[in-house]
C-alpha cells in the first residue's frame, strides 16, 4: 500500500510512520523526486506543526527536526526526509529487550549531568520503573515500511523496538542515586568512605594537589616539559633566567612542526617578554637551519651575518619603538632593527621582494602609525519609504528576515528578496534602494513589523552619528555604508567636487556639560539635531580629512607573505571588535606565517575582553566551538556572565503568566568560566609571572593602609559623602537615570579633595540634584586630611631608609579632583624636600615617547619622589635603571588613589619589581575605612585573583571571582554592607596570596646559556690565521707606537691599525655588535699626522 502525507496544500509519498501510545507521531519517513516538494513538506513540519497521514490530521505538541538526503538510484533521482521529534530523543527511551541497560546508561549519561557508572544500571533500572519514572515499554505503531536498523551492532526492525517513557528531573535522579548509595545497593568503591572535611578551595588543593597533578600527567601530553637550558641559540649579552628558557623552548616546540599559528605570551610586568619573544623569534630560524644541517653546530650558525636570513616585524606603543630596537640589537647577534615612520619604507620592503636575503631583519611599528587611516563618512543620502523586504527560500519555501548564511531551515542558497505589504520609513541604502536596518537582528518576520520593537524599525539619519558594527552594512544586500572622507585632489579642468551631504558637529555629551562628542549630522536635519544633543559648539570643514592609507590595511593587501614572525606587544589593547586598534593587529596577523601575542593581563574580569583576541588568534577553533565573528554575546554566555532584564506581564483573568517584555539589551557582566582557560588557552599560551621567578628576587610586600578620620570636622564629612552617595543612587532608581560616571568618580576623589565639587545636574534636564559641601577649612592654616597626614609620614619613613617613592593619583583629569599639585606642596613642605627633588609627571608633557628620558633626566636631578596617574607608567617605564654607571632605584609604589582598571593597576604596580631589582619592593595601597575606596580594593583584589587564575595561577579567591559575575556596581554596594571591622584584614589577605612568592626547585640544576663571544671563541682556528695574528702581535709588540707620530712612519702605523682591525673582525674575539661598524673619525694631531688612539663616534 502507498501512503502519502500532505502538509497545506503540498503532498509527497510517505515511507514509514511510526506513533506513540497515545497515537502522538514520533517518526515520519518521506520522499519525492522533487526536492522542493520534500522540503516544503519538513518546512510545514516544523512551521504549521500539522500535517495528514492516510486521510487522519495529525497536531504536533513537540518540535520536530527534519533531516534530507538526495538519494540516486540508478537513472531514477529522489530526495529523502526524515522528520524526528525532538521529545523521541529527549523524553523517550527507544531500545530492545537485549540492549536495555546499556541504552539507559547512554540516556542517562546523555541527558543529565550526574555521573553513573554502567555496573548500576540494573538498580537504577528497576528503580526508574518503581518510582514511576520509566514506564513501561510498548512497541510503537508502525505504518509504511517496517525498515531494518542497526542498534547496538545487531538489526532489528522498526516494529521490534521498545519505546519507553522517561519522566524525571535532575533532582530525582541525584535523589534516587543517593538513597541507592546509602542502601549500599550501588557504590562507588567497596572501601568503606569518610566524608570529606573540606574548608576551602586552597585546603582542597593542599590535601589532593599532587592526585590532581598525577591524573593530569596521565591525561595530558606536554610538547616538552620545564626546560630551562638553552642550546638552539646565543644572545650577546643576557643569560636568560630558567624560567624564561623554559617558555622559550616551549614556543619552539610548539611551532616546530608548524608551518602557521600564533601563540600568546601571557607574562606578568617585569618577567621579560621583550626578551623572550624576540629570542624564541631567532630559535624559530636557528633551530630549524640546525635541522636542516646535520652536523653543524651552533659556531657554524653564527660563523657570520647572512648565514641565516629572516624577517619579522613589531608593533607595539608608541613610546616603546626605541626600546624594542636597542633590546633587538643588544641582544639578537646580527640583527638589524627598523623602525617604520614613513608609508614609503613599506613600499621599499615591497619593491624588495619576499625573499630574505639580508640576514636578520626586524621591522618595528607604533601601534597608532600602524592603525591610523582616513576618516569615513555614511553613504546613505536620503530618507525614503519603502516596503518591508524578507528573504525567501525557493527550495523550502521558507520566510525569514535574519541575515543568514543560507537558509536557516534547509541551509540552501537559493535565496531570494520579496516585498511584504507592510510599509515603513527610514535611511536607504544607496546600493540596492531597500530600508537599511540594523546588522544581525535575528527574529521570527512577524516581529520584523512589530512597530513597538526598536530593534526591528530602520535606521535613521541618527542612527549614524557614529560609526558602529550595526550600521557597517546593509541588511540586504551586504555592502559597505561608510566611504572615504577625504579632499578631493582632482580639481583640474574647472571639476567641482559634490558637497557631502553630512557635516561633522560636536556638542555637549549630556546638559551637566561634562564631556563632548562629535556626531555626524545629515544636512538638513541640524533643527532636529539640536533638539537631541543641544547647542553644537563645533563644525568641523565639510571638505574632508586628509588622505592617509591605514599601513596594516597596507600590509595586509600587498605585503603578504613578506613577513615571517608578527609580534604584537600589548595585544591586550586589540581586544576590540571593530576597532581601528584590533583591525590592524588582525590584518599584519594573517600576512605573517607565525604571531606572538604579549601582555602582561589578557582578562580584566569580564569574558568579552577574551572573545574577539581567541577569535582573531584561533578562527579555526572558535568555530568549532560555534562562535562566528561577532559572537561575543554566545560567548559571553557560555563562559562568562549575561544579564538581561525583563518586565514580567501577568494575565489577571487567569492568575497566569502570559508574556515577558525585555526591558534592556544584553550586558556582560564581570565573570569568566575556568573553563576558558582549558577550552583556550591551555594549549596555545605560555604563562610566566614575576612571583614564579620570585627565587631569584627580593621579596614584594603588598600593604593595603586603611584610614580612619579623628578630626570631628572630618568625621562629619564623611558623614555628608555616604549621604549624598544614597541621594544619588535614590534619584537614579525614581527617576531612571543613568549618573554612575559622575557618582563613581565622586565616590573614589571627594573624600581627598572635600571642596570645589560643583553640585550634582540631571545630564537630561540640567536641573539640579544635589548639593555638595566645601570643606576647604579641613586643609586652611596647615591643616591636612588624615589620608595626607599618612601619605607624609609613610613617605618621611621610606625617604629615611633612602628609597625614592612614587606616588600613584588616579582622578588627574580635572582641577575639581586633581590631587597632584597639592600633594607635592605638602611633601614639600612636611618633609622639607626641594622643588627638584619632588616632581609631577603629567599627561600633556613630556610626551609618550619622551617618558623614560625625561624621568632618567628628573632622577639624576635628585627626583626622590614622583607624583602621576598611574595610567602614565602602564607600559614603558622601569622604576629601577643603570645609567653612567650609576644605578637609580624607585622601589616604593604608593597607590594614594585607585581606579576601576584591573589593567592599570596590575601594569602600573609592577614597575618596580622587575628580575633587575636588587632591593626589597613594597607597594601600598591607602583608603578611608568603610568607604567606597576600600570597597574597590577588594573588588579589584578579587578581579585580579579571577585574572590571576585565568593566567595560570589558582588560589580559592580567585577561582570564586571567576565564576560570581557579579557586576562591579552591585559588588561594592555588597561589599559596603558587609563590611566590619575584619575586612581589613581579610583584604590584606588576599593580597598576600596575589603576592605569594616561588621557589624554582621544578627547573632543577640548569647550565647556563653560553653567550654569542663564547660560543665564537670556541671554533678552531685556521692554522694559517693563527701564524697570521701571531706575526702581527709580534709586530705590535715591537712597535713603536709614539715614535709613528713623525711622517715617515704614519702610513706603517694606519697599517698595523687596519690589520689589528681586520684580526678582531675575523676572529669575533669579542660580542662586538652585528651592525655595520660606524665609520672612524680620526683627529689630527698638532704634527698633521693621525694617531693610533684616535677617538670613535
Amino acid at each position: 500500500m502507498v501512503y502519502k502525507i500532505v502538509s497545506g496544500v503540498k503532498e509527497c509519498y510517505c515511507d514509514s510512520f511510526i506513533t506513540g501510545p497515545s497515537n502522538e507521531p514520533l517518526m515520519v519517513s518521506f520522499y519525492d523526486r522533487s526536492s522542493q516538494l520534500v522540503r516544503s513538506i519538513g518546512t510545514g513540519i516544523i512551521l504549521d506543526k500539522k500535517f495528514s497521514f492516510d486521510n487522519r490530521s495529525y497536531t504536533l505538541s513537540d518540535q520536530f527536526e527534519v533531516f534530507y538526503t538526495q538519494i540516486v538510484r540508478g537513472k531514477e533521482k529522489f530526495t529523502h526526509g526524515v522528520a524526528f521529534s525532538t521529545a523521541l530523543r529527549e523524553n523517550y527511551l527507544v531500545t530492545t529487550p537485549d540492549t536495555m541497560q546499556e541504552d539507559l546508561y547512554y540516556h542517562l549519561m546523555n541527558q543529565y549531568s550526574l555521573p553513573l557508572l554502567r555496573e548500576w544500571m540494573a538498580e537504577i533500572q528497576k528503580a526508574m520503573i518503581n518510582r514511576g519514572y520509566l514506564y513501561r515499554g510498548y512497541k510503537g505503531a508502525v505504518y509504511g515500511a517496517d525498515h531494518e536498523v542497526l542498534c547496538r551492532g545487531k538489526t532489528v526492525r522498526f516494529s521490534e523496538l521498545h519505546i519507553y517513557s522517561v519522566t524525571m528531573d535532575e533532582e530525582k535522579l541525584r535523589a534516587m542515586v543517593s538513597r541507592l548509595l546509602q542502601d549500599r545497593k550501588i557504590w562507588i568503591t567497596e572501601e568503606e568512605q569518610k566524608p570529606l572535611k573540606i574548608e576551602n578551595m586552597d585546603d582542597y588543593f593542599a590535601r589532593y594537589g599532587s592526585s590532581i597533578i598525577k591524573n593530569l600527567e596521565n591525561q595530558l601530553h606536554p610538547v616538552t616539559g620545564l626546560d630551562g637550558e638553552i642550546n638552539r641559540i646565543a644572545l650577546k649579552r643576557t643569560r636568560p633566567y630558567p624560567q624564561q628558557a623554559a617558555m622559550i623552548n616551549g614556543v619552539y616546540e610548539y611551532f616546530r612542526h608548524k608551518k602557521r599559528g600564533s601563540v600568546l605570551f601571557v607574562m606578568g610586568t617585569g618577567t621579560g617578554k621583550t626578551l623572550q619573544s624576540s629570542s624564541a623569534a631567532e630559535m624559530l630560524y636557528v633551530g630549524k637551519w640546525l635541522e636542516q644541517n646535520p652536523g653543524k653546530t651552533l659556531a657554524d650558525a653564527y660563523a657570520h651575518d647572512g648565514i641565516i636570513n629572516y624577517r619579522h616585524i613589531v608593533m607595539c606603543p608608541g613610546h616603546l619603538v626605541e626600546k624594542w630596537k636597542e633590546s633587538i640589537e643588544e641582544e639578537i647577534p646580527y640583527a638589524k632593527a627598523v623602525i617604520i615612520k614613513t608609508f614609503q619604507q613599506l613600499i621599499d620592503i615591497r619593491n624588495a621582494g619576499r625573499e630574505r636575503k639580508n640576514g636578520k631583519e626586524f621591522y618595528i611599528m607604533s601601534k597608532d602609525f600602524c592603525k591610523l587611516s582616513y576618516q569615513r563618512v555614511p553613504s546613505p543620502k536620503k530618507m525614503g519609504t519603502r516596503c518591508i523586504d524578507f528573504f525567501h527560500c525557493k527550495d523550502c519555501n521558507a520566510a525569514y528576515a535574519s541575515q543568514e548564511d543560507g537558509c536557516p531551515l534547509c541551509g540552501s542558497h537559493n535565496i531570494e528578496i520579496l516585498h511584504s505589504r507592510y510599509k515603513r520609513t527610514g535611511m536607504i541604502c544607496p546600493h540596492c534602494n531597500r530600508l537599511l536596518y540594523r546588522k544581525g537582528i535575528k527574529m521570527p518576520i512577524g516581529e520584523l513589523y512589530d512597530e513597538d520593537n526598536k530593534d526591528t524599525l530602520p535606521l535613521t539619519s541618527f542612527d549614524f552619528a557614529s560609526e558602529t558594527t550595526s550600521n557597517e552594512v546593509c541588511f540586504y544586500c551586504g555592502e559597505k555604508l561608510w566611504v572615504p572622507y577625504v579632499k578631493n585632489i582632482n580639481t583640474e579642468f574647472g571639476y567641482t567636487p559634490k558637497e557631502i551631504p553630512w557635516v561633522r558637529q560636536t556638542f555637549w555629551a549630556n546638559k551637566s556639560k561634562k564631556g563632548k562628542k562629535t556626531y555626524w549630522i545629515l544636512r538638513g536635519t541640524e533643527t532636529e539635531a539640536r533638539f537631541f544633543y543641544g547647542e553644537v559648539l563645533n563644525e568641523i570643514d565639510r571638505d574632508g580629512g586628509c588622505r592617509k592609507y591605514s599601513p596594516a590595511e597596507y600590509i595586509k593587501k600587498y605585503l603578504k607573505g613578506y613577513f615571517d614572525v608578527f609580534i604584537a606587544d600589548e595585544v591586550h589593547k586589540s581586544k576590540g571588535g571593530a576597532t581601528a586598534q584590533g583591525n590592524a593587529f588582525h590584518w599584519v596577523m594573517k600576512s605573517c606565517r607565525y604571531t606572538f601575542g604579549l601582555s602582561g593581563s589578557i582578562s580584566g574580569g569580564v569574558a568579552s575582553d577574551l572573545f574577539y583576541l581567541l577569535f582573531r588568534m584561533n578562527p579555526k577553533r572558535m568555530k568549532e566551538h560555534g562562535y562566528e565573528f561577532g559572537s561575543v554575546l554566545k560567548f559571553a554566555q557560555d563562559y562568562g556572565c549575561v544579564e538581561q532584564d525583563f518586565e514580567v506581564i501577568t494575565d489577571v483573568r487567569y492568575a497566569s503568566l502570559s508574556r515577558g517584555k525585555q526591558l534592556s539589551q544584553p550586558r556582560v557582566r564581570p565573570g569568566i568560566s575556568p573553563e576558558v582557560f582549558s577550552e583556550f588557552l591551555l594549549d596555545s599560551a605560555v604563562f610566566l609571572n614575576i612571583s614564579d621567578m620570585s627565587a631569584n628576587m627580593p621579596p614584594l610586600y603588598e600593604r593595603i593602609k586603611l584610614v580612619t578620620p579623628k578630626e570631628p570636622k572630618e568625621i562629619q564629612e564623611q558623614r555628608v559623602y555616604r549621604r549624598i552617595l544614597d541621594d544619588l543612587r535614590h534619584y537614579e532608581r525614581e527617576a531612571k537615570v543613568n549618573l554612575t560616571s559622575e557618582r563613581n568618580q565622586f565616590a573614589m576623589s571627594y573624600l581627598d579633595k572635600p571642596y570645589g565639587v560643583p553640585p550634582f545636574v540631571d545630564p537630561r534636564n540640567g536641573d539640579e540634584i544635589a548639593m555638595v559641601p566645601d570643606y576647604s577649612e579641613l586643609v586652611k592654616k596647615g591643616g591636612m586630611l588624615e589620608k595626607e597626614r599618612c601619605l607624609v609620614e609613610l613617605v618621611g619613613k621610606e625617604l629615611s631608609e633612602n628609597r625614592n617613592c612614587v606616588i600613584y593619583a588616579e582622578y588627574t583629569a580635572s582641577d575639581t579632583t586633581n590631587v597632584l599639585p597639592r600633594l607635592k606642596s605638602l611633601l614639600m613642605k612636611q618633609l622639607g624636600l626641594g622643588e627638584e627633588e619632588v616632581v609631577t609627571l603629567r599627561s600633556s608633557s613630556p610626551s609618550a615617547e619622551k617618558r623614560e628620558r625625561w624621568m632618567h633626566d628628573r632622577a639624576a636631578r635628585g627626583m626622590k619622589v614622583m607624583i602621576c596617574n598611574p595610567r602614565l607608567c602602564e607600559t614603558g617605564l622601569d622604576f629601577c635603571w643603570k645609567e653612567k654607571g650609576k644605578i637609580y632605584n624607585y622601589p616604593t609604589l604608593i597607590f594614594y588613589q585607585c581606579g576601576y582598571s584591573l589593567f592599570t593597576e596590575w601594569q602600573a604596580a609592577g614597575r618596580s619589581w622587575r628580575l633587575n631589582q636588587r632591593e626589597e619592593c613594597r607597594t601600598y595601597y591607602l583608603a578611608y575605612s568603610g568607604t567606597v575606596q576600600q570597597a574597590i580594593l577588594q573588588v579589584l583584589g578579587e578581579k585580579k585573583a579571577a585574572a590571576s587564575a585565568i593566567q595560570g595561577k589558582f588560589s580559592a579567591d580567585g577561582l570564586a571571582s571567576m565564576a560570581k559575575g557579579v557586576d562591579t556596581q552591585l559588588r561594592i554596594a555588597q561589599i559596603m554592607k558587609e563590611m566590619d571591622d575584619d575586612s581589613g584584614n581579610r583584604l590584606q589577605e588576599m593580597f598576600d596570596v596575589i603576592s605569594d612568592k616561588k621557589d624554582d626547585s621544578e627547573y632543577g640544576s640548569c647550565q647556563k646559556m653560553k653567550l654569542l663571544n663564547e660560543i665564537i671563541n670556541m671554533v678552531d682556528e685556521k692554522p694559517e690565521l693563527v701564524n697570521q695574528h701571531q706575526d702581527l702581535f709580534k709586530s705590535l709588540m715591537s712597535f713603536d707606537f709614539f715614535g709613528a707620530m713623525d711622517n715617515k712612519k704614519a702610513e706603517t702605523a694606519l697599517n698595523i691599525n687596519a690589520l689589528f682591525s681586520r684580526m678582531i673582525l675575523s676572529n669575533q674575539a669579542s660580542a662586538v655588535s652585528p651592525l655595520p661598524p660606524k665609520k672612524k673619525r680620526r683627529r689630527k694631531s698638532d704634527s698633521g699626522n693621525y694617531s693610533l688612539f684616535d677617538d670613535i663616534d
